[in-house]
């Protein structure tokens, strides 16, 4: 099986998806198995994260310039995966790929989509490459945990489709070290994109400084990136004033192992998960997650009391958990060691790759011959969906193309007769 798998990438391009690509591709390569990467490259001339985190690791991957339109991206991934003898691609979070579906079933090629969360874009992809049109609808589907799963299967309920649904959980290494008990300080730890959908970063910001004022020898860190950094950095100047809470920035995945390992607990009071890779990177590292009650993906991995702490609000019952990993003699050093071995057991890079072998390997018995892909001169696509629309740029038709450029020039001349 040649597998190409597509995704975006930049220097800072390290969230979870490409996280599970960094892990996965390497994890999959062995007899009758080989995969690559085709990067769509934003970020100027310096090379992408994963490119480079997975070229240290022996995987091929082909940096594309990120085309204007999904038209002029379809033609290139049509052209590169038929000289590459592609005869599987999975576009995962890269949605204008996935209309390459219709071109890559006559020749053979097997599409395979992957659903990282439950929101409103997974929502879209769904409907559009599942439930929709059926010459646009995927061969397999997989789901990073059984809580989306069951989500996706939901939704499909007494809907048309013959895409072919499974389950591959996202997997991290162990570590050979593992966190440390706590001793004069108890350090919690917050990984993840600083976003308020979802997320909830101002509330999860504000419960650890709640429970750093309320328990004298704890402390907190916040890692991460996003839309309400400078939200959280003015919280923390102002409700977090004189604790000891620092909001420390991006760490490449390579990386936030070091710093996992000198805390004691990872903080995620998400509305929402797929499969967080931070709770399982936290756990292989013997880190005790402590995570909402509410149904999400977390749950597969954090069992009350026994692999972390789940509580029902982000505020008393928070800290009351913090409090227990603080106060309880043995607490902590026994759900740090559950939470490791559930981490190896279940949820290891080699796990995932053999999950993904085995449903790719069930869909190849269905697919057609190996033929050429043909491209075709002109790319009739469905209309837009609204889901998609921020990744989904269409080319203008002709004459709209030559009035934006009649625009473009008549607004250049008045600039530079203005400066003249």
């Amino acid at each position: 099986m040649n597998i190409s798998f597509c995704a975006y990438d930049s220097p800072n391009q390290i969230g979870g998806p490409n996280t599970v690509l960094r892990r996965l591709l390497p994890a999959l390569r062995g007899p009758g198995c080989d995969p690559r990467a085709l990067l769509l490259h934003t970020g100027g001339p310096l090379p992408g994260a994963t490119a480079l985190a997975l070229g240290r690791q022996g995987v091929p991957t082909t940096r594309l310039a990120q085309p204007r339109s999904t038209e002029a991206l379809l033609r290139v991934l049509l052209r590169d995966l038929d000289d590459h003898a592609a005869t599987i691609f999975a576009p995962d979070y890269v949605a204008p790929a996935y209309y390459a579906t219709r071109w890559l079933r006559p020749a053979g090629v097997l599409t395979i989509g992957t659903i990282h969360g439950d929101d409103g874009f997974y929502d879209a992809l769904i409907d559009a490459f599942v439930a929709g049109p059926p010459a646009y609808r995927l061969d397999g589907l997989v789901c990073v945990s059984h809580f989306v799963e069951q989500q996706v299967r939901a939704k499909l309920a007494g809907r048309a489709t013959d895409t072919q649904i499974g389950c591959v959980t996202s997997g991290t290494p162990l570590p050979r070290e593992s966190a440390q008990p706590p001793s004069s300080d108890l350090r919690l730890i917050y990984v993840g994109r600083l976003a308020e959908t979802h997320k909830r970063s101002l509330d999860v910001a504000r419960a650890i400084c709640r429970a750093v004022r309320a328990l004298p020898g704890t402390s907190g860190a916040i890692y991460g990136d996003g839309p309400s950094r400078r939200m959280v950095q003015s919280l923390l100047a102002t409700e977090g004033a004189g604790l000891p809470v620092r909001l420390a920035g991006s760490v490449d995945n390579e990386q936030i192992q070091a710093e996992l390992l000198r805390s004691h607990a990872l903080v995620l009071l998400s509305d929402s998960e797929g499969l967080p890779m931070a709770v399982m990177e936290a756990m292989a590292c013997g880190v005790v997650p402590i995570c909402l009650s509410s149904p999400t993906g977390a749950l597969e991995l954090v069992q009350h009391e026994v692999t972390g702490l789940l509580v029902d609000d982000r505020e008393q019952a928070f800290v009351a958990a913090v409090r227990r990993l603080h106060e309880e003699p043995g607490l902590w050093l026994r759900l740090s060691r559950a939470a490791r071995a559930r981490v190896a057991a279940q949820y290891t890079p080699e796990h995932s790759a053999n999950q993904w072998r085995a449903f790719a390997a069930e869909l190849r018995e269905r697919a057609g011959p190996r033929r050429p892909i043909e491209i075709p001169a002109h790319f009739d696509l469905p209309p837009v969906r609204p889901g998609l629309a921020h990744l989904d740029a269409r080319a203008l038709p002709p004459h709209q193309a030559m009035l934006r450029r009649v625009r473009q020039a008549l607004g250049a001349l008045r600039r530079r007769m203005r400066g003249g």
